[in-house]
């Protein structure tokens, strides 16, 4: 009897583990995957569009909107622990994450402002520094 139960506990923590290995790896394609995603669709835009920023636009766009799409059906499902609310994982889900979407969107968009002026003022910086320096007679 002892040997049956420790071969049985030694094949099911093996069986286990071998699942935990899978599906970590399974995890680790899918983000590479979306990552590809995210910088292959950036490039496109930036090579269609012949302006490397608007590619950069485009992936922080879509980087906000990936990332509040997780963070807001994470922050959904806690709430509703949190508060004792009963609903369906589905609607927490889509209410969480259609929620988190949009704020991603409205940060990523905020941030692409302000990095658009500072990018502008650095230029200008620039700009001057090269024109007082080739202005100046020699």
């Amino acid at each position: 009897m002892p040997i049956t139960f420790l071969l049985t506990l030694v094949t099911s923590l093996a069986v286990i583990g071998l699942g935990a290995v899978v599906a970590s790896t399974a995890c680790l394609i899918l983000a590479l995957l979306i990552a590809l995603g995210l910088l292959s669709t950036s490039t496109l835009i930036g090579i269609i569009q012949r302006s490397p920023p608007a590619g950069v636009r485009a992936f922080f766009v879509q980087l906000g909107i990936l990332i509040g799409v997780f963070s807001g059906a994470l922050l959904a499902w806690l709430i509703c622990l949190l508060i004792g609310v009963v609903w369906k994982p589905s609607t927490i889900v889509i209410i969480g994450g259609g929620t988190g979407a949009a704020i991603g969107l409205a940060m990523a968009c905020i941030f692409n402002l302000a990095w658009g002026k500072l990018s502008q003022f650095l230029c200008s910086l620039t700009n001057r520094k090269h024109h007082a320096s080739t202005d100046q007679p020699s």
